[in-house]
């Protein structure tokens, strides 16, 4: 007020006329609204932060409780299948849930359980398995989830010079590929190649797509009888066979996938092979041969030249591979992986079980010349010299891609492998031995050292996936047939 009079004092020395009340009028509803004004916006200020802060708290009830709930019912999900959440957080115990539920098995600690359940049925490792194959385990395990249809599933054949699919059984479609004798065929991501002789005994290579059409075909000069393919890093590899009055005079021919030809040479054996199977390494090839009326596992270099070693590294790791064989259109190899190579186990670990035995069968008055072969040192040294022998081999059965990369790989811990085969029924047969026990041989050999006591085994594949395992019998060998 005190304000108001000294302007109103003001107005009246001024000479003009002015309208003096209003004006005062004015300044004092200006000056008077300023602090309601601002307790208003202050006002509507606190009320919004505390709408705000209502609505998050609701959420993070909201979201406690739905983590709760979907934390429960994967628990749940767990004690119903009798699954250990032993080692995992709450989020891996939800994310496996999920992962399980929505049929997808791609998350790492989905595979490790899968893993386990292997090993408790099959007492097979999983390594590298895509989902397919996961999921099929589980529904081995437990049938009323995520059930496969049931269906034969895709199906090709040769029908003379007809290449036909099947689906279900039904035919899809087939094409004459022009080649009707020792054919074979690879199946790819570009599409299905298939390799074989024609009535004049000229190689024929050919790509079709997936319904069936001719994309390119290319005809080799060459003699190739029994033609085996194998592809790897964009690069078609076939090789066959010519027998001649010296020996076998073979070819290998590389294409890319527009069928032009990359490379094509020829290599004189002084022996007769047969090829069956071809698989591609970055040292060279690995074939599957009848060599003198016997089935053997061959090193051939990229010119052909025959490479007499019997251990490839696959995966980092030495193994020796026992069988090769191309399966609905996919390439297995039945290997015997070794933890250390040979000479090392030999000279290390054997050698010292062999000194602990020696020694006791010297102190019982028995060495050269007066052998006792009953003699033991009981079921505890067996049962060591059987661990090392355990713990030095594995079977593994890998399956590669038409990368010639593994896909798929399962492994069978202390034991080894042999053949494998195609059943009546047309599923995949792998011979696999599992060691039992055992004993060292008196005296030792260079071409026996200890006996080996196992129990012999198939287990069934169809499309990559175990089916099922059947005991066949028993077997006694020498350990040198182990690491050749």
């Amino acid at each position: 007020m005190r304000i108001q009079r000294k302007i109103k004092r003001y107005f009246d020395t001024m000479p003009i006329d002015l309208e003096k009340d209003k004006m005062l009028a004015f300044y004092s509803t200006c000056h008077l609204s300023n602090k309601p004004t601002s307790k208003l916006y202050y006002k509507i200020a606190v009320r919004v932060c505390l709408c705000l802060a209502l609505v998050l708290c609701c959420f993070l009830a909201f979201s406690v409780y739905s983590e709760a709930r979907e934390y429960k019912e994967a628990v749940t999900f767990f004690e119903r299948y009798d699954l250990s959440t032993s080692g995992l957080s709450r989020s891996e115990v939800k994310k496996v849930y999920k992962d399980i539920s929505a049929g997808t098995f791609t998350y790492d600690k989905t595979i490790e359980i899968m893993n386990t359940i292997s090993m408790e049925i099959y007492e097979v490792e999983l390594e590298d398995a895509n989902p397919d194959v996961l999921k099929a385990l589980w529904h081995q395990k437990y049938s009323e989830i995520n059930a496969p249809e049931n269906k034969e599933g895709i199906k090709y054949l040769f029908s003379g010079a007809f290449f036909q699919k099947y689906d279900n059984g039904e035919l899809i479609w087939q094409t004459d590929v022009g080649a009707d004798i020792d054919c074979c065929y690879l199946v790819l991501d570009k599409g299905i190649l298939i390799a074989g002789n024609t009535a004049n005994g000229i190689m024929q290579a050919v790509l079709l797509d997936d319904f069936g059409n001719i994309q390119w075909e290319y005809q080799s000069k060459a003699v190739m009888r029994s033609p085996s393919i194998a592809f790897k890093e964009n690069t078609i590899h076939i090789v066959g066979q010519e027998y001649q009055s010296k020996g076998t005079k073979l070819s290998i021919l590389n294409l890319d996938l527009r069928g032009s030809l990359i490379s094509e040479k020829t290599h004189m054996l002084d022996e007769y092979i047969n090829i069956q199977s071809l698989a591609v390494t970055d040292d060279g090839y690995i074939v599957k041969a009848f060599r003198g009326g016997e089935k053997e596992i061959l090193g051939l270099s990229f010119n052909g030249e025959l490479l007499n070693k019997t251990i490839f590294t696959l995966n980092g790791r030495e193994s020796i591979i026992k069988d090769i064989l191309y399966y609905e259109g996919q390439l297995y190899i039945s290997a015997v992986f070794l933890n250390t190579n040979t000479d090392a186990f030999y000279s290390e670990k054997f050698s010292l079980l062999y000194e602990e035995f020696w020694t006791a069968y010297e102190a019982n008055g028995f060495g050269a010349g007066n052998e006792n072969y009953d003699f033991e040192l009981g079921a505890e040294y067996n049962t060591k010299l059987a661990d090392i022998f355990k713990e030095q081999y594995s079977a593994s059965l890998l399956i590669l891609d038409e990368n010639g990369s593994v896909n798929s790989v399962y492994t069978v811990n202390g034991g080894y492998c042999a053949d494998l085969s195609v059943s009546e029924t047309e599923q995949l047969l792998w011979q696999v031995f599992r060691i039992d026990q055992a004993k060292l041989a008196i005296p030792p050999v260079s071409s026996c050292s200890a006996y080996i006591y196992s129990t012999e085994f198939a287990f069934c594949f169809d499309n990559e996936m175990l089916l099922n395992k059947f005991e066949v019998g028993s077997e006694v060998v020498w350990d040198v047939t182990l690491f050749q």
